[in-house]
This record gives structure tokens, C-alpha cells and sequence, in this order.
């Protein structure tokens, strides 16, 4: 996600779809890229959670797992996976809507992802209109 881009604005394209308030839990261990996520899903009408790393979302959620509405989280993180996490969050929560992002993920990696209950995986990089309507389309229950 390019820093700084503006999730609503068009050039021939429609605006991305706004939210209602639900609130998001977005992970990932690069304070930059969760510092213009959570933006944009803000300026989008979401409520956002930002944590940097598995162990501060796993401490954020554990608190209060029907807090959040979705976790939006990366694959591969120094100090642990994102899947690990979201099996989890999933002890907690079951049937928890996530998205993984992932600048990569290998064939043998697709099934146990699936298997985990993520309902979207999300390939980086990604723009901020692709990622707003991956969120309202994972939150309004289509796939």
C-alpha cells in the first residue's frame, strides 16, 4: 500500500465502499504499513485497532474477543505467524472474520489457511480502494 494515498480518490473508478463503525483489529510489523492501514479504513467509517505483532494483537484480543469485528493481519511476521495467531484468536472467537496478507504463499501453505477459517487471503502490495473493498465485502459476508 503506497503511504499517504487517498482511498477515495478516483481516476475512473468508484469510490471504495464506506463502513459502519465496526472495528478492526489490523496487525502487521511494519509500523508504517499499519500506520497508513489504519488510516484508510478510518477515513473509510471503520473503527481500528493497530498491533505490531502476534503477541500484542493476541494480548489486544484476548482482553475482549468480541471487540472486533474483523482482524486483518500479515502471514509472516518476525516473532511468530499470523496463522498461528488467528488459530488463536479462533480458540477464543470461532468463526472470526480474518484476511491474511501475504507477499507470498507457497501451494502447500493455501490449505492449512483455509483449514485455519481465514476467508480471504489478500496479496501484497495492495492499494488502499483494495483493500477498503476487500474489508466491506469480508464485513457485509460475501465472498
Amino acid at each position: 500500500m503506497t503511504p499517504g494515498a487517498d482511498p477515495n480518490s478516483t481516476s475512473g473508478a468508484q469510490r471504495a465502499p464506506r463502513g459502519n463503525g465496526e472495528h478492526v483489529l489490523y496487525v502487521d510489523d511494519e509500523a508504517a504499513l499499519v500506520a497508513v492501514a489504519s488510516r484508510t479504513l478510518e477515513i473509510l467509517g471503520y473503527r481500528v485497532t493497530g498491533a505490531f505483532g502476534p503477541a500484542e494483537a493476541l494480548a489486544l484480543f484476548s482482553k475482549d474477543p468480541a471487540a472486533f469485528d474483523l482482524v486483518v493481519t500479515d502471514y509472516e511476521m518476525p516473532g511468530g505467524s499470523g496463522l498461528d495467531m488467528v488459530t488463536e484468536m479462533m480458540r477464543l472467537r470461532p468463526n472470526l472474520p480474518v484476511i491474511l496478507a501475504t507477499g507470498l504463499l507457497a501451494p502447500r501453505d493455501e490449505g492449512r489457511v483455509r483449514e485455519a477459517g481465514v476467508r480471504e487471503l489478500f496479496l501484497k502490495p495492495y492499494t488502499p480502494r483494495e483493500l477498503g473493498d476487500l474489508v466491506h465485502r469480508v464485513l457485509s459476508g460475501r465472498r
